[in-house]
């Protein structure tokens, strides 16, 4: 089943299984007086004209990853789709060639690519160390094992921190709200970089068993 797919057949009143917008199915801000617990202007859970429901933003995005990740692959669309529509409305004669050449490198070396770039590279190490630490397990290597998983965990607790940072600016506002489920992972991507383990005491680690430096703990 691919991102966004659905699971078991249409939805009634869905958009997107009615295809009318291939966006992450998100509530629509309606206007309201504040209330116990809710601003006004708070974003509407409840199905309707002009809304999609709780029920059927579920159907086609059972986790937040998935959600998450639909959201920021129409993001990248979009911008792909502003991208083709200036270039097209560039004027035609010898300079449009070096013109479109500007827009992809703009489009190519801005902040949300760069930051793209770093979020990749990170969540890689992660990636990287967790085989390490396995594969030297296996080998009855324990110390370097140790020494590999907490390297690891400092890198997987710094790639998740990053990947919602970088979710939160790239969907701007709308990534602050509880729709999209992003800003609700602020505190446990923030816990990932202090629990079990805080940072500091993986760096102690490193620095007795590889740096062979005194205990510091």
């Amino acid at each position: 089943m691919g991102r966004g797919e659905p699971r078991g057949g249409p939805v009634r009143g869905c958009p997107v299984c009615a295809g009318s917008s291939t966006a992450p199915p998100t509530a629509t801000r309606t206007p309201g007086r504040a209330g116990p617990g809710r601003a006004a202007g708070d974003h509407d859970r409840r199905g309707g004209p002009g809304r999609v429901s709780r029920g059927a933003q579920l159907h086609h995005y059972p986790t937040r990853a998935a959600l998450v990740t639909a959201a920021v692959t129409h993001l990248t669309e979009r911008r792909a789709a502003e991208l083709r529509t200036e270039a097209e409305a560039l004027p035609a004669g010898p300079q449009r060639l070096d013109r479109v050449i500007d827009l992809l490198g703009a489009a190519f070396t801005g902040p949300l690519f760069v930051a793209a770039l770093e979020l990749w590279v990170a969540v890689e190490l992660a990636r990287l160390m967790i085989y390490k630490a396995a594969s030297l397990y296996d080998a009855g290597r324990d110390l370097e094992a140790g020494v590999s998983a907490n390297m690891a965990k400092y890198a997987a607790g710094e790639a998740a921190a990053l990947a919602v940072d970088t979710a939160v600016q790239a969907l701007g506002g709308a990534g602050m709200t509880t729709e999209y489920g992003v800003a609700t992972l602020l505190g446990g991507v923030r816990a990932g970089r202090i629990a079990p383990v805080s940072r500091e005491m993986i760096l102690n680690f490193v620095a007795q068993h590889v740096l062979d430096l005194e205990k510091s703990y």
